[in-house]
């Protein structure tokens, strides 16, 4: 899924596709799957706010919108919330990729 969010009045373009998790991976280290896991409390409560500032910048970068290192593109919002206020749509692309668009070919028995 491609998508352009706002991120501290910035519009950016993001890519989630099943390269994601890999490139997540080799960017960072970790699974992304089970570090989004993690990164949430049952009540939705953002416990780690580098693990979406990590997706966000490996999205962004799966779509061309950042060139530079991490570091540097986190320095380019004027804000140090501006990825925690944008969670929602982060996850937005993310999940705009998990969904399915094939369709059963055969009904359950």
């Amino acid at each position: 899924m491609r998508k352009v969010i706002k991120i501290d009045g910035k519009e950016i373009p993001m890519e989630a596709n099943g390269a994601t998790p890999r490139i997540y991976r080799r960017m960072f280290g970790s699974d992304l799957l089970t570090t989004l896991h993690n990164a949430v409390s049952n009540e939705g409560e953002v416990l780690n706010v580098e693990v979406f500032e990590n997706l966000a910048f490996c999205m962004a970068k799966q779509a061309g919108a950042a060139e530079e290192d991490i570091d540097t593109w986190l320095s380019s919002f004027d804000s140090s919330m501006a990825i925690i206020n944008a969670v929602g749509e982060i996850m937005a692309v993310w999940r705009g990729n998990e969904a399915t668009t094939s369709r059963a070919k055969k009904k359950a028995q």
